[in-house]
């Protein structure tokens, strides 16, 4: 199931900044290094869509759209470790969807670490495809 979150669900939005202490060094490094502060995640969210995926009635993954211009959207992707990615890569394409459809999307991008091969299998099972942008 997907549901639109609420600003005011901070505990789950503060739930998905605990899911990376279950994640490799890598990239835990990374994000000390070049992640969204909680405190700015939290005051930004009323300027996002902010779409929870839940598996039977547990919260695994959070699915972060910011429209950037008419047409353009910047996505974001969390998700507990251990999340089937079959379940994630067809979230991220029913949103994929409803964002060309409903919202006639022309350009979308979202940011891959280079090493994270699970979100790379998603973002191939979702039909997007990389631009080879390093």
């Amino acid at each position: 199931m997907i549901r639109r979150l609420e600003p005011n669900e901070t505990d789950l939005l503060r739930e998905v900044y605990t899911w990376d202490r279950d994640y490799p060094a890598w990239f835990q490094d990374l994000e000390r290094v070049a992640g969204w502060p909680l405190e700015q995640f939290l005051k930004e969210a009323p300027d996002r869509a902010d779409l929870g995926v839940f598996e039977d009635d547990e919260f695994v993954a959070l699915i972060s759209i910011i429209r950037r211009d008419v047409g353009i959207y910047e996505g974001h992707v969390w998700a507990k470790r251990k999340t089937k990615i079959e379940h994630l890569a067809s979230a991220v394409s029913w949103v994929v969807e409803r964002l060309i459809g409903d919202l006639q999307m022309r350009f979308g991008y979202v940011w891959i670490a280079k090493k994270n091969r699970p979100i790379k299998k998603m973002c191939t099972l979702s039909g997007l495809r990389f631009d080879g942008t390093t």
